[in-house]
């Protein structure tokens, strides 16, 4: 497919950091995010072969925040309309979760990715329980919801 041969290897060249400036990194995230809406739903093969490259450049703090920031946002639309995995999605959960702390691998968070990171986690959370969310009253289970707002209220004290 065209995705296969030829978006993909561009995207992930793209990615690069050492061979590709800021601008193209950006452009690279976008193209992803927006190839996931098009190709649509039930891809893991292809939440699969874009999941590392673009955690890699989540996890780079040497990086731009706004090429982070488009990378998490390809990772958390690429879950939410492609992947059918309710493990990778928590598993991006959990990440957005890591970078809108105020700190992230020993660095401090812009509060552009933190906001990103956030509006990630809110698209995600729309595709999960509610009772997973709110947690459970019989447990003694914090809700994921739960763990969230002091983030929240993190970003929005420090913005």
């Amino acid at each position: 497919s065209r995705v296969d041969d030829a978006i993909l290897p561009a995207c992930k060249a793209g990615l690069r950091a050492g061979s590709a400036n800021p601008a193209e990194q950006y452009a690279a995230c976008r193209v992803l995010e927006v190839t996931s809406v098009i190709i649509g739903h039930d891809q893991d093969d292809y939440v699969e072969s874009i999941e590392q490259p673009l955690r890699l450049v989540i996890k780079g703090t040497h990086r731009a925040a706004v090429v982070r920031g488009a990378a998490l946002r390809a990772l958390a639309m690429t879950h939410f309309i492609c992947g059918a995995d309710e493990s990778g999605t928590n598993s991006v959960l959990n990440l957005c979760e890591e970078v809108c702390a105020p700190q992230y691998r020993g660095e401090d968070v812009s509060p552009c990715l933190r906001a990103i990171a956030l509006d990630c986690w809110a698209l995600l959370s729309s595709t999960v329980a509610d009772a997973y969310l709110a947690g459970d009253e019989m447990e003694e289970d914090l809700g994921r919801g739960l763990v969230i707002l002091p983030l929240l209220s993190t970003c929005l004290n420090s913005s």
